[in-house]
């Protein structure tokens, strides 16, 4: 939860940099060094362990503060007529030397919690501030490959025969693949099945002569709906979507 707030205001920190670079201002983009400054004096964890600290030290100074002498005046008495008294109060067992070391024992350990809060905050803002710059590296990465992409589709020029006669080169052996699960799911062996697909691609692209005369002069493929597995229109059918898309992104 601590980094995921670190990383917003991150996010909010390079939003206002982006909001004033399209009003036209300019502003020195956010440090690593401002980022960690700006974590530290909005952390409340870190707030308070520096006001206890305070408190800690004047916890201390109490401690070792020795208790006050105490004077005291007598008039109209008997006999004397008046008297004088003063009295020096004195510690003994170590009582003060151990309440100061108490109060020592408490300003380490606050030291201690704030310099581990303050190694935390530092380490989440380290992640959340290189996590943004990665993510800045790549939507400028995605948007230099969407500009390249769309120059290359915009600057294209299809042959749509000259395609297909590249796809034609293989005597239809890339259809090799759907034959074998055609005849697999037809009950066929799955060893079995390849053995004949392999030997009648291997011939196809040897001989020159397509995999659908091959295959129509194969008992074992019979029963094979040939147009439906040498349809290039399974290879296509989701071209109009992803063509969409990059309209969308255009």
């Amino acid at each position: 939860m601590r980094l995921a707030v670190i990383v917003l205001g991150l996010c909010l920190a390079g939003s206002d940099v982006f909001a004033q670079a399209a009003q036209g201002t300019t502003s020195p983009p956010l440090s690593y060094a401002a980022a960690v400054q700006r974590a530290m004096a909005a952390n409340p964890a870190i707030i308070a362990a520096r006001l206890r600290r305070s408190i800690n030290i004047a916890s201390r100074d109490v401690a070792a503060e020795r208790l006050n002498p105490e004077f005291r005046a007598e008039f109209e008495r008997e006999t004397p007529k008046e008297a004088y008294t003063l009295a020096v109060p004195w510690e003994t067992g170590g009582k003060r030397a151990r309440r100061i070391a108490v109060s020592d024992a408490a300003i380490l350990t606050g030291e201690a919690e704030l310099n581990a809060t303050i190694a935390q905050v530092q380490a989440d803002v380290r992640r959340a501030y290189f996590d943004r710059v990665i993510a800045e590296s790549r939507q400028s990465l995605l948007a230099d490959v969407q500009s390249l992409a769309l120059r290359v589709v915009n600057g294209m020029t299809v042959h749509a025969d000259r395609m297909r006669a590249n796809l034609e080169l293989t005597h239809g052996a890339l259809f090799s693949q759907r034959v074998l699960l055609a005849l697999v799911e037809g009950g066929m062996q799955r060893d079995e099945a390849y053995r004949i697909v392999q030997s009648l691609a291997q011939r196809a692209w040897d001989e020159g002569t397509p995999l659908r005369d091959l295959l129509a002069a194969e008992p074992a493929a019979q029963a094979l709906d040939l147009d439906a597995l040498f349809d290039y229109g399974q290879f296509t059918r989701h071209a109009a979507e992803i063509v969409g898309r990059l309209d969308e992104i255009a």
